[in-house]
């Protein structure tokens, strides 16, 4: 009986470290990658170019787009982008992001989907609408910074159940633009820091 108490105690007790060992797992240190988008390298001069997106950091460091850096499973949680208004109009709210993959190396195959992807979102976007009096906007020539706070909370719980950690790579597509004149620029190119027209 005692030989039995002795065993289950140790059975806990493994499966009490072996689920440590998991989280601290999913915390740890790996090379994140943030490959400079390929669609955004080069445009026409009378294409639409509303945004630019002026620094990322994680945790306070900042990201040379298409360099591997060493993060844990919260960079996510821990990025922060600065993004531009480079059009001639007051933008009323935005979107920006992309898709996030498992491995550095890894890329979407043609004609697929993202299966995971996160979207940072400033202002009230819930229609094709104007500005109404006194609601904020985006000035041309100002910056805003974006948080993990600008992921909407589905999102953040579905990449919380999946585990933050688990993605090593994210590709930016193209943002979401809603004028404070009620127009909006669909799928518009973005100019991105570290390359690309300037």
């Amino acid at each position: 009986m005692n030989h039995s108490r002795r065993t289950r105690v140790f059975s806990l007790g493994f499966i009490a470290l072996s689920l440590l060992l998991v989280r601290v797992a999913d915390g740890q240190v790996k090379d994140r990658l943030v490959p400079f988008p390929d669609w955004a390298s080069s445009y026409d001069e009378d294409e639409e170019v509303p945004l630019e997106l002026v620094e990322i950091k994680v945790a306070g460091r900042p990201v040379i787009l298409g360099q591997p850096f060493a993060s844990g499973g919260d960079w996510l949680k821990n990025m922060t982008l600065r993004v531009k208004n480079i059009s001639n109009k007051p933008i009323l709210a935005f979107g920006v992001g992309g898709g996030l993959l498992g491995g550095l190396e890894e890329e979407l195959p043609p004609y697929a989907s993202f299966q995971y992807g996160v979207n940072w979102q400033w202002g009230k976007e819930s229609r094709r609408r104007k500005r109404r009096p006194n609601e904020p906007v985006l000035k041309p020539g100002e910056i805003v910074e974006l948080s993990y706070a600008n992921v909407d909370e589905f999102t953040r719980k579905v990449l919380g159940k999946e585990g933050k950690g688990t993605f090593r790579k994210l590709k930016f597509m193209a943002p979401g633009v809603l004028y404070a004149d009620g127009t909006a620029a669909s799928m518009p190119k973005m100019r991105f820091y570290g390359g690309g027209n300037h």
